[in-house]
């Protein structure tokens, strides 16, 4: 079995190659390609979030890419079915989801249809592109009741809690967590070990992450290297302001607190919690932490200013989660 530039016929399988792998589906005519999602744009993802099968014209199908067809030679491990069956199971999936970049993806269904077996030539390269894949993606969702077990190792903090308001937040958080890791990296929350520190910041012995909560949000950041997230509202210095808000700006003024602008006062508050989220010691002195040897972004959302920071910082994205609809966001750096 091979591919070549040529003229693609009634039930073929055709692809375009997008970056270092292909995109797969079964042509019907100019009009209708049949494929298990369109052709990936922004690189790799293991989320089958609102991928399926579907039917789009030619010309979407290639974008801007060459088309392929495959050619049987005689003497091939697989042959393929009739024309009319292939077409007919490939419409016969129509919307169907379940995508997973490795083990059910275009190929296992272009392939399927035409030859009757499910496989993927590229299976071995998707599965190294996502290994060597930098990873640092920040999730955000609102707080609200979600039907959600959480890992064992978590149950006795959660039921150690005093508030149902402080339950929701935590079963939240954890949730959030679970769809970031499964979303982005393909991975199931239980294999994570995860475990408290004794100041209450949660780690796991394989992969990296952060959580920080406003009064109506969590952001969940993930990653394959160290990183932290902190989260802060647009602060004024006036005669509101807590205590505990006032100790910590003045570890950067030498103990008296001068006039500071609410955004600088703000990113101040963010880096002091991002970096003592990013540290993984079993104690932290905030008043100790050096924010100036470490390079931060922030953003701002629903008058909250986020702070990142880590090895991978600049792989960053956010992503927005509501109602289970992951959106990718595309804020402004502060």
């Amino acid at each position: 079995m091979k591919y070549q530039q040529s003229t693609p016929q009634f039930g073929s399988i055709i692809r375009v190659k997008i970056g270092k792998v292909f995109h797969y589906g079964i042509y019907v005519s100019d009009n209708e390609v049949i494929a298990f999602g369109m052709p990936p744009r922004e690189g790799l993802s293991l989320s089958g979030k609102g991928v399926e099968v579907l039917a789009t014209s030619l010309d979407v199908f290639k974008g801007d890419g060459e088309i392929e067809v495959c050619v049987v030679e005689e003497g091939d491990i697989y042959q393929p079915v009739s024309s009319e069956e292939c077409v007919k199971v490939a419409r016969s999936k129509l919307g169907e989801t379940g995508y997973n970049l490795i083990h059910n993806n275009c190929e296992h269904f272009a392939n399927y249809c035409y030859f009757g077996k499910r496989f993927s030539y590229q299976e071995d390269l998707m599965r190294f592109e996502c290994k060597r894949r930098l990873c640092f993606d920040t999730y955000i969702a609102e707080i609200k009741d979600v039907d959600f077990k959480l890992p064992e190792t978590l149950e006795n903090d959660f039921n150690n809690l005093f508030t149902d308001e402080a339950r929701k937040a935590f079963k939240m958080s954890f949730y959030l967590l679970s769809l970031a890791f499964k979303t982005s990296m393909g991975i199931d929350i239980s294999t994570l070990n995860i475990h408290r520190l004794e100041r209450y910041k949660y780690v796991s012995d394989k992969y990296y992450f952060s959580i920080s909560q406003s009064d109506k949000h969590v952001f969940v950041s993930i990653s394959d290297s160290p990183i932290g997230n902190g989260v802060t509202g647009l602060v004024r210095i006036n005669n509101k302001t807590s205590d505990v808000d006032k100790h910590l700006l003045k570890t950067v003024t030498n103990n008296e607190i001068v006039d500071m602008t609410t955004e600088s006062v703000s990113k101040f508050l963010a880096k002091k919690m991002s970096l003592a989220n990013k540290s993984t010691a079993e104690h932290i002195d905030l008043d100790t932490l050096d924010v100036s040897k470490e390079t931060f972004k922030f953003y701002e959302f629903e008058n909250q200013l986020l702070a990142l920071c880590g090895d991978s910082l600049n792989f960053s994205k956010l992503y927005l989660v509501e109602d289970d609809k992951i959106t990718r966001m595309n804020l402004e750096e502060k």
